[in-house]
């Protein structure tokens, strides 16, 4: 195989690599911009992230601002392949919907106002709610807060 052809096959596997992913991806703290607020994504607590059926990855700096970002119709429920948190507890850490519960208390100061901060399912939402509070609800009923 010739060397340009050998780079046009490395090409095409990149960028199918690149439109199959579903997972997160690192967050930009400090520079990079909520997708819904557009305020600097800083508090790692906070942060969340969605990734569509194409790859395409959107940040924000409030679990409220990417339930609000759903609600809004900017992308389509169909077109969500996954939906990722930090968690409060330990904010370098990143779990997907199904592995978190998010604690809803209005004495928490999110970036945003949600009062919304993830939790990974177990131990860490008893300690999180004796912590800050509130009510423990899905991602699935945050959304549909959200909507309403």
């Amino acid at each position: 195989m010739t060397s340009d052809r050998l780079a046009a096959a490395l090409m095409a596997l990149a960028v199918a690599a690149a439109c199959g992913r579903t997972g997160p991806r690192p967050i930009v703290f400090g520079s990079e911009p909520c997708a819904h607020c557009h305020m600097t994504i800083v508090d790692r607590r906070y942060a969340a992230e969605l990734v569509t059926t194409t790859g395409k990855a959107y940040a924000f700096d409030d679990v409220g601002c990417m339930a609000a970002f759903l609600a809004a119709g900017t992308v389509e429920p169909g077109r969500v392949a996954g939906a990722y948190f930090h968690v409060y507890l330990e904010p370098e850490r990143v779990f997907p919907a199904a592995e978190v519960r998010l604690v809803h208390s209005d004495t928490l100061r999110t970036p945003m106002g949600s009062g919304l901060a993830a939790a990974h399912e177990g131990s860490q939402v008893a300690s999180l709610q004796r912590l800050i509070g509130g009510t423990v609800e899905t991602w699935d009923e945050a959304r549909e807060r959200a909507a309403r």
